[in-house]
């Protein structure tokens, strides 16, 4: 009997899973929300109440102007709460522990009820330019990336400053907390960080900028580069184009992934969308 039979017979889905690995990916539409939203930023599931909150920035990305807020769609692509929580300037990435999100503004940091739909409490991050995106660790510390200044910030128990300032790298933007790291985009490819020490390497070189980060499969990662482009990419491989809509003018932003529906959430900025795509 060949051993990939004997894989097969002990352990079906591990042999599933590693033949998934290797294989190219697909992408097909599932739905679009109707062009009423406000520059689309972010998008995020709440997992617990099964919805999806979305930054809108209605306006100019640095604009103080308090016109920004926070809608809540269905799975399925309704409007369910148009302005849910308003209140902010250009929100942009979010992140969810518990009931608190998280949500990067400017120059802010706001904490919000996720059950009440409410800001709790913002804080002012001293020298921010642009914050941008988002990630939490396992013990509750909150990094919040600042594109302009290249730097992170870290906010630990109400108290929020800066964490690591890059000289190296430039554009840092999308994150997420995964397998005990952070990763972070920037516009030279994804940075691995070690958040006991701050130390960080060059992990999946890229050129031209991540917005969306997200952990696919297999070590992989889903990213976008906000002028369109989706694509997946890993570790010595060369990276594979899913999706192309620069010369339409349709953004890609700050992108969800939801691994057990094999779904794609991408905000499309001045495109005024979120379109839900299926990847295979």
């Amino acid at each position: 009997m060949k051993k990939t039979a004997i894989m097969a017979m002990m352990f079906p889905g591990l042999l599933a899973a590693l033949c998934a690995c290797g294989r190219s990916v697909s992408i097909s539409e599932i739905w679009a929300t109707p062009g009423e939203l406000r520059v689309p930023e972010s998008v995020l599931h709440d997992a617990i109440r099964n919805v999806l909150y979305v930054s809108n920035i209605d306006g100019v990305p640095t604009g103080k102007d308090g016109d920004g807020f926070i809608s809540r769609i269905s799975m399925e692509g309704k409007i369910l709460d148009f302005k849910w929580i308003s209140g902010m300037d250009a929100p942009k990435g979010m992140a969810l522990r518990g009931n608190t999100l998280y949500v990067a503004d400017i120059d802010r940091l706001h904490v919000m009820d996720a059950l009440e739909g409410k800001i709790r409490e913002s804080f002012k991050a001293d020298g921010a330019k642009f914050l941008n995106d988002i990630a939490v660790d396992d013990d509750g510390a909150v990094y919040v990336s600042d594109m302009q200044a290249n730097r992170i910030y870290i906010m630990r128990k109400r108290s929020i400053s800066v964490w690591l300032e890059f000289k190296d790298f430039t554009g840092i933007n999308g994150m997420i907390f995964s397998d005990g790291s952070i990763y972070a985009g920037s516009e030279q490819g994804v940075l691995k960080i070690n958040p006991a020490d701050g130390k960080y390497e060059l992990f999946i070189p890229l050129t031209g900028g991540i917005d969306g980060l997200k952990a696919f499969d297999c070590g992989r990662f889903v990213v976008t580069d906000w002028k369109g482009k989706i694509q997946v990419i890993e570790q010595g491989k060369k990276p594979q184009l899913l999706q192309d809509t620069t010369g339409r003018k349709i953004n890609a932003a700050d992108i969800e992934y939801i691994a057990e529906e094999k779904t794609l959430l991408v905000p499309t900025f001045f495109d005024n969308r979120v379109v839900a795509y299926r990847l295979d």
